[in-house]
């Protein structure tokens, strides 16, 4: 630990203000790691085994590929700029990412286990709700002549 660091835990590291407690837990720039191999830089927050809050390098842990904060909280989530709540939930930048494999790829917001979120602005409500397409452009359109009529007789 270094610079009014805290690190705890074999392999673990912590510089600038963070706080590492985890087997090889790596923290920079104020972030802080909880758990095994999660690492956390900028003001970011990642709790859970393999969860990982800011960019690093994969292969070379504790060395900073730039500064970016995120929260991600579940095993194995993933937050680059935004919040990822979940085992395996993963977000890019400004998006949110809420349930189990829950994907965001940019500034927007999946709710739900495997919800995904594959356009910019995107919106995905629910479990296996995907939204692929950018904004202004029209999603689903259901096949209206198979649908019953609501008219009254």
């Amino acid at each position: 630990a270094v610079d009014r660091s805290v690190a705890v835990g074999a392999g673990s590291s912590a510089t600038s203000q963070g706080v590492a407690l985890g087997v090889n837990a790596v923290s920079e720039l104020r972030g802080t790691a909880l758990g095994f191999n999660t690492q956390a830089n900028s003001d970011a927050i990642a709790i859970g085994t393999n969860a990982t809050a800011g960019y690093f390098y994969k292969h070379d842990q504790g060395h900073s590929l730039l500064s970016a904060t995120g929260i991600a909280i579940g095993a194995n989530s993933l937050a680059r700029l935004g919040v990822s709540l979940g085992n395996g939930a993963k977000s890019d930048a400004y998006g949110v990412s809420l349930g189990n494999d829950a994907y965001v790829k940019y500034n927007g917001v999946a709710l739900g286990n495997y919800a995904k979120v594959y356009s910019s602005g995107g919106l995905a409500l629910g479990t296996n709700a995907i939204a692929e397409r950018n904004e202004g452009e029209i999603g689903y359109l259901p096949n209206t002549a198979a649908q019953p009529t609501t008219e009254k007789p």
